[in-house]
């Protein structure tokens, strides 16, 4: 496997874990932490610009499809770099809509649990296969 897959697997994956563990074990503080970036105009902006250069940096790098690694790690720069770009172009009432939608304690488990496997997957494949 080449090497900047290990290495993108192993950011992903550790922050993946912490994100995801985050948002199991802590749901009602999630749910706050939503609604104020939904109800803030700077941080949508500037978490915008963060996912918008990160997926970037991910997808001019590594937009390799060979195997379940690979593609893995290239989908989620490909899903940051969405996320960034629609962070720019929708309009901010999107944001407090969608808050509405992915701020319940069933939502924070469904993605939490989501998140910790593929985070998991990502650190075993990044640091011990």
């Amino acid at each position: 496997m080449v090497d900047s897959t290990l290495f993108l697997a192993q950011v992903m994956g550790v922050y993946f874990v912490v994100v995801g563990l985050s948002l199991v074990l802590y749901p009602k503080r999630t749910i706050r932490a939503i609604h104020e970036i939904a109800d803030d105009y700077l941080v949508p902006y500037l978490s915008g610009a963060i996912a918008l250069v990160v997926g970037l940096l991910v997808v001019l790098t590594h937009n390799v499809w060979d195997d379940l690694t690979t593609s893995t790690v290239s989908l989620v720069g490909w899903l940051s770099l969405i996320k960034g770009a629609l962070f720019f172009l929708l309009p901010h009432n999107s944001f407090t809509e969608l808050a509405e939608k992915f701020s319940t304690q069933k939502a924070c488990l469904m993605w939490g649990t989501i998140t910790t496997v593929i985070g998991l997957y990502l650190v075993y494949v990044g640091f011990i296969a």
